[in-house]
């Protein structure tokens, strides 16, 4: 749920910044960046909508959680010297997914449903959190597998997708 709403949203924004990038150009037929915004527009709600597939994803960890006493933090810790470190990324974005966990769970215990509803942007930020995590370790294991010539391009991307979804969730 989470990777098709992740895939299809990125794909309308990405052609809605190279619309943007080509000003007027932008509009007409034969760059076919309209054509294809069009057919991703409608990506977005086969299947479910988005909103409501990353709700999906978030109850999903919501109900793990709420099966616990308490949601233990993340094993690993953004303590790393090294910022750009895969270590370190990884360990942010462990810990924003806590951190949204933990305080949507506070609530629905105090609240029951209320407090989920209370929190829907919040739920939706959560299955966003678990969904990225989710890519960026599968990334992380696909750079260190990969032939040493283009490892470092991909841990540059890496890296450049790591820091545009944080920047993203300031």
């Amino acid at each position: 749920s989470g990777l098709k709403s992740a895939a299809t949203w990125s794909r309308v924004e990405t052609l809605q910044i190279c619309r943007e990038c080509c000003g007027g150009q932008g509009f007409l037929a034969k760059n076919r960046i309209g054509t294809y915004k069009t057919d991703c527009d409608v990506d977005v709600t086969f299947e479910g909508d988005n909103t409501v597939l990353m709700q999906q994803v978030a109850k999903y960890l919501l109900d793990q959680a709420s099966s616990r006493k308490e949601i233990p933090l993340p094993k690993r810790s953004p303590r790393d010297k090294d910022f750009l470190s895969p270590d370190h990324l990884l360990a942010l974005f462990e810990y924003r997914e806590w951190q949204l966990t933990s305080a949507i769970s506070k609530d629905m215990k105090e609240k029951g449903q209320d407090g989920y509803d209370a929190n829907l942007d919040k739920v939706v930020r959560l299955g966003w959190a678990y969904t990225e995590r989710m890519c960026l370790e599968l990334f992380s294991q696909k750079v260190n597998s990969a032939d040493h010539r283009v490892q470092p391009v991909l841990a540059t991307l890496m890296k450049i997708f790591a820091l545009s979804r944080i920047e993203k969730d300031l």
